[in-house]
């Protein structure tokens, strides 16, 4: 009974040793020994409990709940935040994810609010800058080669909080107007009056929302000075609509994705990615490295995005992919492969040997249809050579 169910709690003496201490404690003028464990024992406790109050406040933006309202057609959507153990919201190791995180509750379905994959596989380094840089509003950029997954953490980070999201793809040519916004002629039912609609990112720094700048090393210089400010976590002065100022929603939030560090394509690979400003670098607080899944990680999507293929094709596939990307970081080959690509060729082998009574047959067409038809014929001549050795 006198054993604490603490384990850090100090235990109390009882029987002979506890007189013999009371005894000299009394002679001091000290209370018993029993009194004295009790009292550190609640101090070990409370000390405890200010210690797990300090972290979780440090990962949590506001002491009290972000209420946020939006209009979704006719409907009204409202929504606040709620504190949740990051352990439970992405189903991760309690030892290395208990802490607080602040997600959202609404109260109707939110579209803007990504749908869940449950098969998603979250890395704790990845996820740990992700929600970092939520909790802590810091502007994120996550680098790596196509493929790796950095829209899809954003996204499913998001999808798991219930926080909105938002994705502009800086591919293409998109321009000042796209972003900003722009004067625009619409019908009053009299009259043709000029109006001026917000661009994406206005828009998107109303709401408690996370913007995703997807390959944002693609970006010329005249856009990226236009992302200063927001950047900064400052408002967006819209020059165009009379000097109107918008203010950052408390919980939007703004990631970078690119296939680059924005320093210009060192592999020859990505064409289009342009060396960016350090200015606008540096207004990036927080930078990570997404790497393809390793060998146990890609056999585990493997099985649950094709539950009928054999564990013979799993690790066959597993063992493809894991020589494809040797050759690709090795400067081999030139095409890489992707989750997305390796599940289509798991497919493709669990559809066509229930097609072809040939089973050499059917995966020799499946890595032809998935991988080998698209590779160029310096690469076909090394990707061929991998699959002949995995298929040995």
């Amino acid at each position: 009974e006198n054993k604490p169910a603490d384990s850090d709690a100090i235990e109390v003496p009882c029987g002979e040793k506890a007189k013999v201490i009371n005894t000299i404690m009394s002679s001091y003028g000290l209370p018993d020994i029993e009194k004295m464990v009790s009292k550190l024992n609640s101090s070990g406790s409370k000390i405890k409990e200010l210690e797990k109050r300090l972290k979780d406040s440090a990962l949590t933006s506001h002491a009290e709940p972000i209420k946020a309202e939006m209009s979704q057609g006719s409907e009204q959507v409202n929504g606040k935040t709620v504190k949740k153990r990051a352990c439970d919201v992405f189903n991760m190791p309690e030892k290395d994810f208990n802490f607080n995180i602040e997600c959202w509750e609404w109260d109707a379905p939110n579209r803007n609010v990504p749908e869940i994959d449950p098969d998603y596989i979250f890395r704790p380094e990845e996820l740990r800058a992700f929600l970092f840089a939520v909790q802590t509003n810091q502007r994120a950029m996550f680098w790596g080669d196509t493929g790796t997954g950095k829209t899809t953490l954003i996204e499913q980070g998001c999808a798991r909080m219930n926080y909105m999201f938002s994705r502009i793809n800086f591919e293409g040519e998109i321009g000042r107007f796209d972003l900003i916004g722009r004067d625009t002629l619409i019908s009053d039912g009299e009259n043709t009056v000029s109006k001026f609609i917000d661009g994406a990112l206005p828009q998107a720094m109303a709401l408690p929302m996370v913007l995703c700048c997807d390959e944002i090393d693609f970006v010329t210089p005249s856009v990226a000075y236009v992302m200063q400010a927001p950047l900064e976590g400052k408002p967006l002065v819209i020059t165009e609509d009379g000097n109107r100022i918008v203010k950052p929603h408390p919980m939007f939030r703004i990631f970078g994705t690119g296939n680059t560090q924005g320093q210009g394509d060192e592999k020859s690979m990505y064409a289009g990615a342009r060396p960016q400003s350090m200015a606008f670098l540096n207004r990036f607080t927080v930078w990570k490295k997404v790497d393809y899944l390793n060998a146990d990680q890609r056999k585990v999507l493997l099985k649950k995005k094709c539950p009928t293929l054999n564990n013979k094709y799993v690790s066959m596939i597993t063992q493809y992919v894991t020589e494809h990307l040797k050759a690709f970081e090795q400067g081999n080959v030139l095409q890489p492969i992707t989750p997305r690509d390796m599940l289509s060729l798991g497919k493709a082998i669990a559809t066509f040997t229930i097609m072809d009574s040939s089973e050499e047959n059917a995966v020799t067409n499946a890595f032809k249809s998935s991988v080998l038809d698209r590779a160029t014929t310096q690469d076909f001549a090394v990707l061929n050579g991998i699959v002949a050795r995995v298929r040995s």
